[in-house]
């Protein structure tokens, strides 16, 4: 119950805060399934605890989530952890199937301009093989945007190393090192190949 009031009032801030509306050049996609409404998440952060909820984003040259991809945090600085709750729709031609899952993180950095998470046990979404990732949740306080990052923990051998050495052959430990997603406000989709996707622009605070 407490989440859902906390929900419901960040969402009417929110809708107070919008600007003008507009369709983006080029419709934002998760797999076949197209964001109808693309604008930054909405983060409540006070001071011994940060919450947010929203979908996930590609950002820069990173791969787009197969499907909708769905987190609810919660990080507590007394406890130095952040809880991640995610629901993520994975496609199948016409069809889909939703997979709930969970990760817990230790903060390794709180201060007044970010707080850092790891967890070292994640299973990257390009994940095939015994690749050492490590999951990181990134909160820039100043900017109030929140991103998730895969890196290596460990070096990966080249693809001219003995067989029994290899461990990618097929470079995919390297892609899933490259992935990168920002978290952006909660949204409905589309399954229809004609939708688009509706942006905001941003107010400047008034003087």
């Amino acid at each position: 119950m407490k989440n859902l009031v906390l929900l419901l009032l960040l969402s009417t801030i929110a809708i107070a805060q919008r600007g003008k509306a507009e369709f983006a050049e080029k419709p934002l996609k998760d797999g076949p399934f197209t964001h109808l409404i693309d604008e930054p998440a909405r983060l409540s952060v006070h001071k011994d605890s940060v919450y947010a909820l929203g979908v996930w984003v590609a950002s820069g040259s990173s791969s787009a989530p197969a499907g909708p991809s769905v987190s609810n945090i919660y990080c507590s600085h007394s406890e130095n952890t952040c809880h991640e709750q995610m629901a993520n729709m994975v496609p199948f031609g016409d069809t889909f199937s939703l997979n709930p899952d969970s990760a817990d993180y230790r903060v390794t950095k709180w201060n007044e301009n970010e707080i850092v998470a790891e967890n070292r046990d994640v299973e990257g979404p390009l994940l095939a093989g015994p690749c050492h990732l490590m999951g990181v949740l990134k909160i820039d306080l100043l900017h109030k945007k929140l991103y998730a990052y895969q890196t290596l923990t460990e070096p990966v051998l080249p693809t001219d190393a003995p067989k029994d050495k290899m461990i990618d052959s097929e470079g995919v430990c390297k892609a899933a090192n490259n992935t990168l997603w920002e978290l952006h406000a909660e949204t409905m989709f589309s399954y229809s190949a004609n939708a688009k996707t509706v942006t905001y622009a941003e107010q400047k605070p008034s003087k």
